[in-house]
């Protein structure tokens, strides 16, 4: 096996193929790479008995076969591992014996030569790449090797290794196909069902792999069109094509599902069209139809925009040559009327077309679009039938300068990142003069930075061009050049700062840096694509007049935002971009491009150790940047990205008082794009998307879902989206001046780094026990610190955003989770953020209080306080007129004062409330008084409201308020109450826990637990948020915190069981719900809310590899990312089971919110929410409540469970089930699993109509 080498001189040479060289060859190297281990066993096998102890550990060379360390072999595995390598040797030889024999030559025919006589050719990859329909691929094969983008040498390599172990597995001896074939007959029926399933996994496997491919190979192509790389992207078209034309089983997949289909082409068609060069178009549309792919509308509009972009004198466009376009589209039974349907084109592009088309056809009509213009929403539609009243989002908002603040989003859009200015403190410690060195020193020193960061990227650029020339497949290349050099340096240099003010204890995962500055800069690329394609002009102009609509009360009383736009579009004829997904680059290639601009920081950026000290002459230049490996437990380690003290040190110590963001972490400055598709929507030119999770099925589920049945859904976005906000400026300046005075405690501002103490030092005197101790103290005054470092960077965050916005009005985009759950897209400020967040933010629109709005300001009030909590609303409001000193005291004097707001629950919304209380009671009229403060009323225990009436459990309604009362009911200090009955018990009975818990046991301690124990917390995870509780408070043990937290977790879910027993039922029948479909149907559970809005769980076993980047050099690059979509994924059943319930609910309370927001624009009433917590103004609040309590009712009116249990069966019911095939259950248990899909739940004695009485329903 050795010498089966063919010789030049041979012969039969020229009869062989370089395909058939290249599997002997692959077939020598895999033989060669067990020579080694093959010889070493032999010998220790003859005397293994008495080697007991040998151990053989093999590590590879770097960069060879193997694929990694072997594992330990001992001698008593020799005998074992001798017959496996037998058996490997025969079927290597099988192998090379029957591609030989397809050729018509022999093993005789071969001269035996030494291996050493010849080597690889590269060139015969090359030349078996460029002829066609030599050899038929494994469809899992070729895909697999483009998905893991390894280097092209080692991908081609690995094919043809693949290709063999394929053909050679099943070209053994003949004894051995007898005995299979014998085999074979002797199978079962369940073994046959059981090999289905193998094959209809694999199916499965194999249109995941063809999706990532395709989702790869599209954003590969747009970077090479915008990069001025159309001749690359056509050679990658092709490549890939031949590929798949040689691919088994091809005939098997439909049209749309392979990896290379029209709108791949499509691509390419655009990149020819945009330079005119329509010989280039002809010849794929020749590629195109002998692939048996079939062009769309979207590809003859790109035929047509090519000619009428004809630029040469010598070539002129005919009226035959718009002919044969049209006939060629009318071949294929399509219309001109839907050609801009599909397409990315600008309006300038459109009427050229246009204009080509009128030569030979008068008005020709271009523009099928349409919109439907009603909901098909039952409840949609009641909430629709409710007329409109007058409605002015911006009443008493001065506009004068909205223009200019278009012109300036517009702008910091196409920037992408926004500089503000931090309200850190200076360092008092350091001198004016000092603190300006410090100052010039970075300043320099980043400048140095940037120059060689500029040299080394330019160079590597170069080395990668060259690269990208000799590989036919795809490279990072492009990736690299789309974008100015200096955009890269500048995200190289944020990031550089970024990392300098990151704790010294504590780094983000390598992989995590990676994928965050490859998606930063992908987000420029897309905004770049937008401007390029012309598109970004058009938006620009019809956003103008979407402002002029914001403008006109008018306007918008009769029409929503939704509405109007599509009326624009209709009218302009501009197209929101349909295919951006398509040019979002893969998780591995932001990772990718990530890596490559972190080499570089650590390659090229240098510190000097000696740049604080201003009297040093002499410079030692370090590396700036370095990984380290910090434990993680069980011998694993974790590498982190550090930077080197005296980068930390200089950046903290200069000052320097700008802060860098990037633009959709901030609110803007004009309101947000409506949303009227799942692609179009929230920030004007940067892409938001529709629902917050990574790229699933149900987010690809979206857009081919009816655009119709999401209006409701759109429509409540954007009536969130339309409330514009402002400053509260009073309580940002008290909130400025702890955060510079070192913090406050007790009001969660964190103190600096500076009031730690130091470290302890470990001395050499000491023994070993005081050194334990010593390095353990170090080690949690660490963690501590890292901790307490986080909870500062985020408090000057939110701060310095709030005073960069101080005097402005802005707006906030917002988007959902994949239950419908509505959030704000800026992560740091947004009125979902904390108390101190919270009190930050005022409606921009202002409403005169009336009759009873000071009232409900005082009641307010006290619900942030969380003192009277069990009172009537009169007695709440008869308690605030009892202390009207103490909130005029708070509000005058809220640092020097009685300070009686900082003993609130909230205490930051207390003291805003306290302001706005005395500012409207010293008013000449309060009455007159125009409010700009949000009043909230918060639903009760909202899950078990929910849970309530979908049971109608006359006991939980009544103790959630669904049921009208004299005064509130209070689920938490009920239990609670219940909770320490049972610790009285049992502190009777001298349990310690018990007693150590006398008097901590209250509503606070319990609430979260109790509230989120529908929502499915975990007895672990109660324990971890009473332990949270018990750490707050300053007089309880630290060191018995964990053991009472432990005792009361299990104390509250015993509590909880006792109050609540109906409501049981329907949790229980969710989760075995969720449990068969996950694990019987292997599907992942999904439902659609009352709405409209498709939802669909996305836990699966994802299937990760390690696949190299496309740098593919070295071991350094091996990153692990997901290559498979969740569509084709077994879903995790555990994770399926336990989410089921609060996943359900969440879209039930999400639905709730919509329906109320959209009444109340119905009703012309300014509406926010914080999912079951709702704002509006104070004069509006009774109001809301009725609407809240009107929609609550109309919801739950529906029936939604066996809603439910219908479209289980529906989608469900009719599956052909793995665990039938495979004989696992048995047609008795399927039924009962029928049964139980169609299990009618029942129901209560409680009246749903009761709840419109219940005014603490919302309170």
């Amino acid at each position: 096996m050795q010498s089966l080498i063919i010789s030049s001189s041979s012969k039969q040479t020229n009869n062989i193929c370089c395909h058939c060289l290249s599997r002997l060859l692959m077939i020598k190297n895999r033989w060669t790479q067990t020579t080694t281990t093959r010889q070493q066993l032999r010998s220790l096998s003859t005397k293994w008995p008495e080697a007991t102890d040998t151990v053989i550990k093999q590590q590879p060379k770097k960069g060879g076969g193997g694929g990694g360390k072997q594992p330990n072999l001992k001698p008593k595995q020799f005998p074992r591992l001798l017959k496996d390598l037998d058996r490997f040797d025969k079927k290597l030889s099988a192998a090379a014996a029957k591609n030989l024999r397809s050729i018509g030559t022999g093993l005789t025919d071969l001269d035996i030569v030494t291996a050493t006589e010849m080597g690889t050719d590269e060139a015969s990859f090359d030349l078996l790449e460029s002829s066609a329909g030599v050899s038929d691929y494994s469809l899992d094969q070729w895909l697999d090797t483009d998905l893991n983008v390894l280097a092209p040498e080692v991908e081609e390599q690995q094919l043809f290794v693949d290709d063999i172990d394929v053909d050679g597995g099943a070209a053994k001896s003949d004894t051995k196909s007898d005995k299979k074939s014998s085999k074979t007959k002797k199978q079962s029926k369940n073994s046959i069902k059981q090999e289905e399933i193998r094959r209809q996994l694999k199916d499965m496997d194999l249109m995941s792999k063809s999706s990532s491919l395709r989702y790869a190979l599209k954003s590969y192509l747009y970077s090479c069109i915008y990069a001025d790389m159309v001749p690359k992207a056509h050679s990658v078209l092709l490549y890939y094509r031949s590929k798949q034309l040689r691919t088994k089983r091809l005939k098997e997949m439909d049209k749309e599902t392979l990896p290379i289909n029209v709108s791949v082409y499509n691509i390419v068609l655009k990149g020819w069209a945009l330079k005119g060069k329509t010989g280039k178009i002809k010849e794929l549309f020749a590629f195109m139809k002998s692939s048996n792919v079939e062009p769309n509308t979207e590809s003859f509009a790109y035929y047509l925009l090519s000619l009428s972009r004809q630029t040469t004198t010598t070539t002129t466009v005919t009226k035959d040559d718009i002919m044969e376009v049209i006939n060629q589209l009318n071949n294929y039974s399509l219309s001109l009327g839907s050609l801009f349907e599909r397409c990315c084109l600008s309006v300038d592009e459109k009427k050229a077309i246009h204009r080509l088309l009128s030569t030979i056809i008068t008005n020709p009509k271009l523009n099928s679009l349409s919109f439907a213009d009603r909901y098909s929403c039952k409840l949609a539609e009641e909430v629709d039938k409710i007329e409109q009243k007058f409605y002015n989002p911006c009443e008493g908002v001065d506009l004068s300068s909205l223009e200019s603040s278009v012109e300036q989003q517009f702008a910091l859009e196409i920037q992408g990142n926004v500089i503000i200015k931090s309200i850190a403190a200076e360092d008092t410690d350091v001198s004016e003069n000092t603190r300006n060195f410090l100052k010039n020193q970075w300043m320099k020193t980043e400048n140095e930075w940037r120059e060689s960061l500029k040299q080394s990227f330019v160079t590597q650029i170069k080395g990668f061009q060259y690269q990208s020339n000799e590989i036919n497949g795809m490279t990072l290349y492009p990736y690299l050049v789309v974008l100015d050099t200096n955009y890269y340096i500048d995200a190289i240099i944020e990031e550089i700062k970024l990392c300098a003010n990151m704790s010294e204890y504590y780094s983000p995962p390598l992989a995590t840096l990676f994928a965050n500055v490859g998606k930063r800069v992908m987000l420029r690329y897309l905004v770049k694509a937008h401007i390029r394609d012309g598109t970004a002009q058009d938006f620009q102009q019809l956003y103008s007049d979407y402002i002029r609509y914001f403008q006109n009360p008018q306007m918008t009383t009769a029409d929503n935002p939704r509405q109007y736009w599509q009326q624009l579009m209709l009218k302009n004829e501009h197209f929101y971009n349909e295919n951006s997904r398509d040019k979002q680059w893969p998780y591995h290639v932001q990772v990718g491009v990530g890596k490559f601009l972190y080499d570089l920081i650590i390659k090229e950026v240098k510190i000097d150790v000696n740049v604080m000290k201003p009297n040093c002459k002499s410079q030692r230049k370090v590396a700036a940047f370095g990984i380290t490996y910090k434990p993680i437990g069980n011998l694993r380690y974790q590498r982190e990205f550090r930077a080197h003290p005296v980068v930390i040190k200089l950046h903290r110590k200069a000052c320097l008082d700008k802060l860098v963001f990037d633009i959709n972490m901030l609110p803007m400055l004009c309101p947000p794009t409506p949303w009227i598709s799942p692609k179009f929507g929230g920030y004007l030119l940067n892409k938001t998307d529709f629902v917050r999770m990574p790229e699933t099925h149900q987010k690809w589920m979206y857009n081919r879902y009816d655009r119709q049945k999401l209006y409701p859904t759109f429509d409540a976005l954007n009536y969130l989206s339309m409330c514009p906000w402002i400053l509260n400026n009073s309580v940002l300046d008290v909130a400025i001046h702890y955060f510079r005075n070192k913090g406050n405690k007790t009001l969660e501002i964190p103190k600096p780094l500076s009031e730690f103490p130091i470290l302890p030092k470990i001395d050499v005197s000491m023994d070993k026990s005081d050194k334990i101790h010593v390095y353990r103290q170090r080690n949690q005054m660490k963690r501590e610190m890292a901790e307490m470092y986080s909870l500062w960077c985020n408090c000057l965050y939110k701060l310095s955003i709030a005073n960069h916005f101080r005097n402005k009005v802005f707006w906030f985009p917002n988007n959902m989770d994949f239950r419908g759950r509505v959030y704000p897209v800026p992560p740091h400020f947004n009125h979902l953020g904390n108390d101190l967040t919270r009190s930050l933010i005022l409606f921009a629109k202002g409403q005169p209080l009336g009759d009873r709005g000071l009232d409900w300001l005082k009641i307010h009030l006290i619900n942030l306080t969380g003192a009277k909590k069990r009172s009537s609303i009169s007695e709440r409001l008869a308690f605030a007129n009892e202390i009207m000193p103490l909130i005029m005291d708070s509000a005058d004097n809220p640092m020097e004062g009685c300070k009686w707001w900082q003993q609130s629950d909230e205490p930051w919304q207390t003291l805003a409330c306290c302001m706005e209380i005395a500012k409207a009671v010293r008013s000449p009229d309060p009455k007159q008084y125009v409010c700009h403060f949000p009043v909230h009323q918060d639903g009760s225990c909202n899950g078990l409201q929910h849970y309530a009436a979908l049971g109608r459990d006359q006991a939980g309604a009544e103790s959630v308020n669904l049921h009208p009362a004299d005064r509130p009911k209070d689920v938490y200090s009920d239990v609670a109450a219940l909770v320490e009955k049972s610790r009285l018990k049992d502190a009777a009975d001298g349990h310690e826990i018990a007693k150590l818990l006398d008097g901590y046991v209250n509503r606070k301690t319990v609430k979260q637990t109790v509230m989120t124990y529908v929502y499915g917390v975990t007895r672990f995870g109660a324990k971890l948020q009473i332990f949270k509780r018990l750490k707050e408070t300053d007089s309880f043990p630290k060191d018995k915190a964990f053991s009472a937290a432990v005792y009361l977790a299990h104390k509250t879910f015993q509590s909880i069981g006792e109050m609540f027993t109906e409501t049981r039922s329907i949790q229980d029948w969710f989760t075995d719900c969720a449990r068969q479909i996950s694990k019987v149907y292997e599907k992942p559970v999904e439902w659609v809310t009352p709405l409209g809005f498709p939802v669909v769980q996305p836990y699966h076993k994802a299937k990760t590899k390690f696949g190299e980047t496309f740098l593919g050099i070295g071991n350094e690059t091996t990153l692990k990312y997901l290559s498979r979509s969740d569509a084709f994924q077994k879903p995790n059943s555990l994770k399926q089971k336990n989410a089921f319930p609060p996943n359900f609910i969440h879209s039930l309370d999400s639905s709730h919110m919509m329906l109320t927001a959209m009444q109340c624009h119905r009703n012309g009433i300014t509406f926010a929410s914080v999912h079951d917590c709702f704002w509006t103004h104070p004069n509006c609040v009774e109001l809301m409540n009725r609407y809240c309590r009107q929609q609550f009712i109309a919801l739950h009116s529906e029936p939604i469970l066996d809603e439910l249990s219908q479209h289980f069966i529906n989608v469900y019911g009719s599956l052909p089930t793995a665990a039938t095939m495979s004989a696992n259950v048995t047609k008795n248990e399927l039924q009962k699993i029928q049964e139980l899909m169609a299990r009618k739940m029942k129901k209560g004695d409680f009246v749903l109509d009761n709840v419109y009485n219940s005014i603490y329903f919302f309170s």
